[in-house]
């Protein structure tokens, strides 16, 4: 709500216009796309140290196979995985 008439004000849309019609106004990506961005940048972080903590959540696991998931609830392994990282020694 708040990010809505934050964008209205600075678009200078009428009072009731829809947040997402405002964020292409604005030139803002939508929220899924800007989660799926971060969680690349996570996971390149992650993968270019391979003691990270974290590793092992980009790892595949056989819970990922046995449910069902849709695009929004995808595990994280499953949408970087198309993602690689090389590193350069």
């Amino acid at each position: 709500m708040y990010n809505g008439i934050m964008c209205g004000n600075v678009c200078g849309a009428v009072a009731g216009t829809a947040t997402a019609a405002l964020q292409v106004d604005a030139g803002e990506p939508p929220l899924q796309l800007r989660r799926l961005q971060q969680q690349i940048q996570y996971a390149a972080k992650v993968k270019c140290n391979e003691h990270h903590p974290a590793s092992s959540v980009f790892q595949p696991h056989w819970t990922d196979r046995s449910r069902k998931y849709t695009v929004n609830t995808d595990a994280i392994s499953n949408k970087v995985a198309e993602f690689s990282v090389k590193t350069v020694l």
